[in-house]
């Protein structure tokens, strides 16, 4: 079995998708494009799937690679699943075990779950955090987590009667706000405006220091659109003008599908070494700044957005 499992790791070991929790990985996006079972992908194995292959009898890993073979080749006979697991597929290895795939946004089948017929463990590893996930990717066009925004801030339109505003939040929080969108009841309540979200109208400055040079500490920017008849504080002005002075806001809770953008730090890194002269560049990718790759207060932020533009970003 050893033998087995070892062999499914050396195959796809440089591509398990690693995630936080006890296998629910927020970060997991569904194609929401049209589907073709017969078109021809990679196959991935995230994290939770590599370990039910420990539990599962050698002549089932064996199918389980020949299942793969066949997605690889759009060859395998996919069944639609219901209820929690629309949008995934599910291929028969037996008459007990069950493979479960779905399509991912970057142009491969990811196994989920491999096992018999726990579609509770299967619906547990598809669920809500992963959902809310999806609204943020399609929001956005990009997924904030590993890809450079298509769009710089400030640059998105906002609908009519809305104003653009900025929020900062840390690392730690993220993950949350990634599935629940920004809620008032985790801010600091005040006296004077009950529960809201502070934010800056506009670009603020922070961010438009970061992009020319200056460190952008672990910050990451939220970027959203609020209607201007909701807020709290900043109400009677115009758009343009609170937008202009950065002003001070407090709005209600902000909607997945309001955000307009989620900025890293290596995001913001990233645009202003690409801003650099082309010589700049040349030593970027010669190695002259890979002490940023390790470095343990550049890594997260210089290091990753080096790391990009090294591999051709």
């Amino acid at each position: 079995m050893a033998v087995a499992v070892n062999h499914l790791r050396a195959a796809w070991a440089q591509r398990i998708v690693a995630g936080p929790g006890s296998g629910v990985i927020p970060w997991r996006v569904r194609d929401q494009g049209p589907v073709s079972v017969r078109q021809p992908r990679p196959v991935v194995f995230d994290p939770m799937a590599v370990r039910d292959m420990q539990r599962i009898y050698p002549d089932e890993q064996k199918g389980v690679r020949q299942a793969v073979e066949q997605l690889q080749a759009g060859h395998a006979p996919l069944e639609p699943k219901t209820r929690e697991l629309v949008g995934t597929f599910g291929v028969r290895i037996d008459a007990d075990c069950r493979l479960l795939v779905y399509p991912h946004i970057d142009g491969a089948w990811h196994v989920f779950y491999v096992g018999h017929h726990d579609y509770d463990e299967a619906e547990r590893r598809m669920s809500a955090p992963r959902v809310a996930g999806v609204v943020v990717v399609a929001a956005l066009g990009y997924n904030p987590d590993r890809d450079v925004p298509p769009n710089k801030p400030g640059t998105r339109s906002v609908p009519s009667g809305s104003v653009r505003c900025c929020h900062f939040t840390w690392p730690s929080a993220i993950g949350s706000i990634m599935s629940q969108g920004l809620k008032g009841s985790f801010a600091k309540q005040f006296d004077y405006t009950g529960e809201g979200i502070w934010a800056a109208a506009g670009v603020p400055k922070g961010i438009k220091d970061s992009m020319a040079g200056q460190d952008p500490g672990e910050r990451i920017w939220i970027e959203f659109w609020t209607p201007l008849d909701t807020l709290m504080i900043g109400g009677g002005s115009s758009a343009s003008y609170l937008e202009q002075s950065n002003a001070h806001i407090v709005c209600p809770d902000v909607s997945l599908s309001q955000f307009l953008g989620v900025y890293h730090p290596w995001h913001l890194a990233y645009w202003f070494l690409k801003s650099e002269t082309r010589r700049t560049l040349e030593d970027l990718k010669s190695g002259v700044y890979d002490s940023w790759l390790t470095d343990p207060q550049l890594k997260d932020s210089y290091g990753k957005a080096l790391r990009m533009i090294k591999a051709g970003g």
